[in-house]
């Protein structure tokens, strides 16, 4: 069995702090996107996220935006900030907020709740991974044709790799790195 690594947006201006968390989400086995240190750095990957920790004030901005997204995407997310729940509009009334310092693992723990349980893939073959693939292509690009197109990218590659003995002991997280370096490689754009 395999359980679907999460995607988890970083927006935090602080490096040590971004790095913590990204080596937290890290060592729960899941991956990370970012960190960014600005909304308008953030918001052209959160495409690629399921879910997000967001700090409150990145240097003379917010991240609300990134919020904002988060909320009309469905994708859940957390506030984190050494201000007041004040300085959070009254939109976000019910978000998750957690004051800094604060414990990292309480943060996620938190965040997973929301993101409900990890995917499962029971077997470890490439036929029980394409529906995970296509799936997770989908969130990439929304056009169905666009997500074929980057799945069968992605195997064309994984082909190439097995035909020179480059295939990694554990396939399931090589595939769904595979793809994600397929998505950068081609863009999004250029996909549709």
């Amino acid at each position: 069995m395999f359980a679907v690594p999460r995607h988890v947006l970083v927006v935090e201006d602080d490096y040590f702090q971004a790095e913590r968390l990204a080596s937290s989400v890290r060592h729960r086995g899941d991956k990370v996107v970012g960190p960014f240190s600005s909304s308008d750095r953030a918001l052209p990957h959160l495409v690629r996220a399921d879910a997000a920790i967001l700090d409150v004030r990145l240097g003379a901005g917010t991240c609300f935006a990134v919020a904002d997204e988060c909320r009309l995407r469905m994708q859940p997310f957390v506030f984190i900030s050494a201000f007041e729940t004040s300085d959070v509009p009254g939109r976000f009334a019910l978000a998750p907020f957690h004051p800094k310092p604060c414990d990292i693992e309480v943060i996620l723990d938190d965040l997973y709740d929301r993101s409900g349980p990890a995917e499962v893939i029971p077997e470890r073959s490439v036929e029980a991974f394409l529906p995970f693939l296509m799936r997770r292509a989908r969130r990439l690009v929304p056009d169905e044709r666009a997500a074929e197109r980057l799945v069968a990218g992605t195997l064309r590659a994984a082909i190439a790799a097995a035909a020179s003995d480059r295939l990694p002991p554990d396939l399931a997280p090589w595939l769904f790195d595979l793809l994600e370096e397929e998505y950068l490689l081609r863009g999004r754009d250029r996909m549709l």
